[in-house]
Parts: structure tokens; C-alpha cells; sequence
């Protein structure tokens, strides 16, 4: 709980700080950093009433019958001219999940190893001047391809389906 709190305390100095440069002198040539973020809860109820209160075969919607904190993220990013980045901070279900310290199926959690387990995803993006401009990314990513999101505000599926739980968790191109 405390770290919950210390996150949102810092989510809030950051998009706070955000809305200071952003309403600053718009004459200075400062990056477009753009910020945004959102907090995702949810109360899950099982028909099927399990006695450890673990949803069975289901992704993100792990505890049953009870309020859960999903998700919330922050994101800050700069487009690539010619350099840029993308980080994504997130706090929750999800992010333990995402994050391997969550197991769903039994809905036991391994302690958070270091702070870098807040991060989602984290890249650098660069545009290299071949033909009419080749991008690569190169960092931390969510996930590889796909349909569904893990951000619960862009997928129509809440809870996922189990074809995305066996996705590869993280890859860093090369």
C-alpha cells in the first residue's frame, strides 16, 4: 500500500510538473515531451465462490470478489526528430503480471526485486536518414505483436484471452 501511494504522489509531481513546462514560454525550442496516464480499478465477483478467492483461467482479473487496482500508469514520450523515447511506469494486477512477480493462476506474488519493475516498457527511437526515413526502436517492450493491449483503456477484451497470456512477455530487438 505504501508503494502505492508513493507512485501516485509521484505520478501526480511529474504530470504536475508536466503542465508547468508545457504552460511555460513558448518561445523556448524545449522537446515536446507529452505526458499522460490513468488509473484503472475493478471489483471482480466468481459465481463459483473459490475458496483462495483466485480466479482460475483467467489473465489479468486474478482476485475474486473483491476491489482490485489493475493498472495505473504513467506515460511520458517525445516523438523521434531525430531522436526520441517512449517509458511507460506502471503500478498494479498488471504490471506484477507483465512483470513475471504475479502468478495468475494461483494469485501468489514474488516480492518487487527493484524499482525497475515499475517500468513497462522503456525505448529510445531513432530515425535513421535511409531512403525516406528508417525508424528503429531499441529497449524494453510490453509486448511483441498483437491485438490486445495491456492497457485496459485501449483493449475492447478486459480480461484477455488466453492466447495473449502465452505471448512472449518482453523483447529488446536487436
Amino acid at each position: 500500500m505504501k508503494n502505492a501511494l508513493l507512485f501516485l504522489l509521484a505520478a501526480f509531481v511529474v504530470l504536475f510538473y508536466g503542465a508547468q513546462v508545457k504552460a511555460a514560454d513558448s518561445t523556448t525550442t524545449s522537446p515536446d515531451i507529452s505526458w499522460a496516464g490513468f488509473v484503472d480499478v475493478y471489483y471482480s465477483w466468481n459465481f463459483n465462490n473459490p475458496s483462495n478467492r483466485t480466479n482460475q483461467l483467467r489473465n489479468f482479473d486474478v482476485y475474486e470478489n473483491q476491489l482490485g487496482l489493475n493498472l495505473a500508469q504513467l506515460t511520458s514520450k517525445e516523438q523521434p526528430q531525430p531522436v526520441g523515447f517512449h517509458l511507460a511506469l506502471g503500478f498494479g494486477t498488471a504490471n506484477d503480471i507483465v512483470q513475471g512477480l504475479l502468478n495468475p493462476l494461483t494469485g501468489q506474488v514474488s516480492p518487487m526485486t527493484s524499482t525497475l519493475d515499475l517500468v513497462e516498457q522503456a525505448y529510445l527511437s531513432a530515425i535513421i536518414p535511409i531512403g525516406s526515413g528508417l525508424t528503429v526502436n531499441v529497449g524494453k517492450f510490453a509486448t511483441l505483436m498483437g491485438y490486445e493491449d495491456i492497457e485496459t483503456n485501449r483493449n475492447w477484451n478486459y480480461s484477455r484471452s488466453l492466447l495473449f497470456e502465452q505471448r512472449v512477455r518482453h523483447r529488446t530487438p536487436r
